[in-house]
């Protein structure tokens, strides 16, 4: 084929290629998420998928190699197994739609080691190896096609095209297709790239299969150190990816959003390496071991600054998410961008450094990519949790260290010169990375009492100066406090007190435990709680004695989706707590199947309670989720966990197991034994008035007035909530106030519909008086006073039922009593002419004018 066919042939190569890295990332992490459903988010599940994707890239180019050296027409072969890769794509759509319906079956609730980590390893293999063994071949056979065409240095520009056909997958995917149209449509538009790149392929067919010696032939006796540096680079450099992650996530969130960013930006930066190297013929290659050692030094340095940078980048740019997107784009590529272009440089220097020593590029895949798949378990679950942060990353440097040994001895260095730039580098590491390269920031005036890092997560008890103490993790998920305590007792006591008799509960998530420990309140009461982070369950006794255990009481590690679907035993009743709908896989905690195996694990008559948090959710996430509980539990009702803090409302959605409450307690606070009655008055639940007035209406009632049956609804298969939640997640918590406000006046007109011995005009009075202290204490937030007080005012003339705005006011008179003690007596005397049937203004009054 003469030169100018080779021309024209050539862009159609690439042009394939690019599709087919699109089609690859849009596919690994679609599956990922959607495996994910089933095998949850504990550690094995996130190691087997990784690496059973790495495995198969592996084995794959392995197999290519052979396939391309026996092929007549390389071109044929590489659309046939696009082609493949397509059409096995689609097939994975029902079959992993089977795993996730089958696995929680297999498991049980409580599995061993066995079904942990088999199902976390065959799932995968039997879902993705196929497609990644197709994948992995593509790698040396384009590679051949393009050095037919007479390409300069044809693997690493194929290795530089295909990373930047990945980095748009990673865009599509992750930013476009999953929020727009959910997993299924997703897997179908990456397998659709995939046939796209097929048929580019199908014009290569007249390219001949002899292979071109430079590229897979042997050109002198093979040399098995060129796959061992192939090999420990891909350790080195997946280790980075793993680390480098789960540090970033503690900065930029860990929503989807930055997941996606760490990726697009690993990508950019490895393709834009190999790039240059196929370009830049007299750079100075054999000093990047060196060279990425030094990056790496820098880049721990900018680590531990990159949460200050942020912060100022987004002070800069502004609130929304497009700007807060972009600053955390510049801020970590500043800081990781400089390694991975030296990484996809070293892959290139030493793949064409393998083919040179006799290799196929097949063979160099392989090595790199097998090696690579052992590193998320040796990194992320070995020394990550054993050695820290700091010594990890300082592992890493010491790694590239003697890489540049290895390979300066392999050229023929001096020894003298390596042994002294390595004692160099390593000195400057230890000096410059901080000890605090965990990112660790807590609050101001809060110190660090007790701290984890673990292989997922980073969980730290911040102590204050008043002796509270409250946990995050990631450094940005706050899990509660001693200091809410009893807001916290109401999320377990609410619930239990609408069942008439609950002997058994479920506690999904327990941050704290405080929630779960009040449950003990309750007599002859046996519950259990799931908690999946294994740090948060190792923190608990700090957070004693608020969180003391008795017997009855279990605590059990694991996925709360995972356990709920493989239940074997049934409860009366089922308790989800809070969980951050931003956080990246916190959306599958939201949907219609989630909830249709919470209902199934109700005994009859049982009820279930899912609380949400309202300052998080936008008004399409919340309807996403309202939809998907309303559509399991029918006739389901809205309570408002307090009515005293107004910065953090929390709604709880409440449904039975029959539709409707078989049987429920009239008197749930006055019928209860005395020391349940003492715990509830401590928490604010002093009569019935103070639990029934929690009730808002029904949950269909807090559907926006646009919501249809064709908006979305949070489902497995589109968990539209995650998204949602993490593009609003930087929306100023006053708007999602004044969506609650709004509300308020169209729900809950009507008594709630068991209280049948309550008066409809005093519930009336009761609610209006509710909902005006509500506003009263949000003008309050705003910084409007004279606002405030009218609203309290207002609050504390409509019901003698309510007394939080009368306490309030009289808390005021109080305190202005030394200050002020003309405008406290005003105050005095007008609670005691609007509310005569309460006589505590009118005692102070009367004390205060009798000194």
């Amino acid at each position: 084929m003469g030169r100018l066919s080779g021309l024209r042939i050539t862009p159609v190569i690439l042009l394939a290629a690019l599709l087919s890295g699109a089609g690859a990332l849009g596919l690994q992490v679609t599956w990922t998420r959607r495996l994910a459903i089933s095998l949850g988010h504990e550690l094995p599940a996130l190691l087997g998928v990784v690496t059973v994707f790495f495995l198969g890239l592996g084995l794959g180019g392995w197999w290519g190699e052979g396939a391309v050296r026996r092929a007549r027409r390389p071109g044929r072969l590489a659309a046939g197994i696009e082609l493949g890769i397509a059409g096995w794509a689609l097939f994975t759509v029902p079959l992993i739609s089977w795993f996730n319906d089958c696995i929680p079956g297999w498991r049980g609730p409580h599995p061993g080691a066995t079904g942990q980590w088999l199902p976390a390893f065959l799932a995968p293999t039997l879902a993705l190896l196929p497609a990644t063994l197709g994948i992995g071949a593509m790698f040396p056979i384009t590679g051949h096609l393009l050095q037919m065409q007479g390409s300069v240095r044809p693997l690493a520009r194929y290795y530089a095209v295909n990373t930047a056909g990945a980095l748009v997958g990673v865009i599509l995917a992750l930013c476009w297709w999953q929020p727009a149209w959910g997993f299924p449509t997703t897997t179908v538009l990456a397998a659709a790239l995939h046939g796209l790149a097929g048929m580019a392929f199908l014009c290569t067919v007249r390219i001949p299969g002899s292979p071109p010696v430079s590229l897979t032939t042997p050109r002198r006796t093979r040399r098995t150190p060129a796959l061992w540096l192939l090999a420990f680079s891909g350790l080195l450099g997946m280790g980075f990816e793993v680390v480098e992650v789960r540090l970033l996530s503690m900065v930029l969130g860990g929503t989807v959003y930055s997941y996606a960013v760490i990726l697009g930006l690993w990508l950019a930066g490895t393709a834009t390496g190999a790039a240059l190297w196929s370009r830049c013929r007299t750079a100075p290659w054999q000093w990047l071991p060196w060279a990425l050692a030094g990056a790496l030094v820098a880049a721990g340095w900018g680590l531990a600054r990159l949460p200050l940078g942020l912060e100022t980048a987004r002070a800069s740019w502004g609130s929304g998410f497009a700007a807060t997107t972009l600053a955390e784009v510049f801020a970590t590529a500043s800081v990781m961008f400089p390694v991975t272009l030296l990484l996809g440089a070293w892959f290139s220097e030493l793949l064409d450094r393998a083919v040179a020593d006799g290799f196929g590029a097949g063979h160099a895949l392989a090595a790199n990519t097998l090696a690579g798949a052992v590193a998320p378990a040796a990194f992320g679950a070995i020394l990550f949790p054993w050695l820290g942060s700091r010594f990890t990353w300082l592992t890493l440097i010491a790694g590239y260290l003697a890489l540049g040994c290895w390979h300066d001895r392999r050229i023929g260095r001096s020894g003298q010169a390596t042994v002294w730039m390595g004692l160099g580098v390593a000195l400057v590491a230890v000096l410059v990375i901080p000890r605090e390269l965990s990112l660790v920031h807590g609050p101001p005036g809060a110190r660090v009492v007790w701290n984890r890092e673990g292989a997922a997560d980073t969980v730290t008890v911040w102590e204050y100066p008043d002796g509270n103490r409250s946990l995050t993790v990631d450094n940005r998920f706050a899990m509660g406090g001693t200091a809410a305590t009893n807001a916290a007792a109401r999320h377990a006591h609410l619930p239990l007190l609408m069942h008439p008799q609950p002997r058994r509960a479920l506690f999904l998530g327990l941050g704290t435990g405080l929630s779960f420990a009040a449950a003990g309140d309750h007599p002859d009461l046996v519950a259990e709680g799931v908690e999946l982070v294994p740090e948060v369950v190792a923190a608990l006794p700090q957070f004693s004695p608020y969180n003391r255990l008795r017997p009855g009481l279990e605590v059990v590690t694991g996925d709360a989706r995972c356990f709920v679907r493989s239940l074997t035993n049934r409860y009366d009743v089922i308790i989800a707590d809070l969980f951050h709908p931003d956080r990246d896989g916190a959306g599958w905690l939201y949907t219609r199947e989630h909830f249709a195996a919470i209902r199934s694990g109700l005994n009859p008559g049982g009820l279930a309670c899912q609380w949400l948090p309202w300052f998080q959710l936008d008004a399409t996430a919340r309807a996403a989720i309202i939809r998907a509980w309303s559509a399991e539990f029918p006739g389901s009702e809205a309570w408002l966990l307090r009515w005293t803090t107004v910065d953090t409302p929390v709604v709880g959605l409440v449904g039975w197991k029959d539709g409707v409450p078989l049987a429920r307690r009239l008197h749930p606070v006055q019928d209860t034994p005395p020391g349940l009655r003492e715990r509830l008055r401590i928490c604010g639940l002093s009569d019935d008035w103070q639990f029934w007035g929690c009730w808002l209406g029904m949950a269909s009632d807090l559907l926006p007035a646009t919501a249809t049956d064709i908006s979305p609804m949070n489902t497995d298969e589109h968990p539209v909530a995650g998204w949602t939640a993490a593009r609003r997640a930087d929306r100023a918590r006053q708007e999602y106030l004044d969506e609650l406000l709004n509300l308020l006046p169209r729900v809950g007109a009507q008594p709630p519909r068991d209280w049948l011995e309550v008066d409809p005009v005093r519930w009336g009075g009761f609610r209006q008086a509710r909902n005006d202290y509500l506003r009263g204490l949000a003008a309050a937030v705003r910084g409007r006073r004279e606002e405030s007080d009218q609203w309290l005012w207002a609050s504390a003339a409509a019901s003698s039922d309510f007394p939080s705005a009368y306490s309030h006011l009289l808390s005021e008179a109080m305190a202005e009593l030394r200050t002020r003690p003309a405008a406290a007596r005003e105050r005095l005397r007008r609670l005691a002419l609007i509310r005569p049937d309460k006589p505590v203004a009118q005692e102070l009054m009367n004390r205060i004018e009798g000194l």
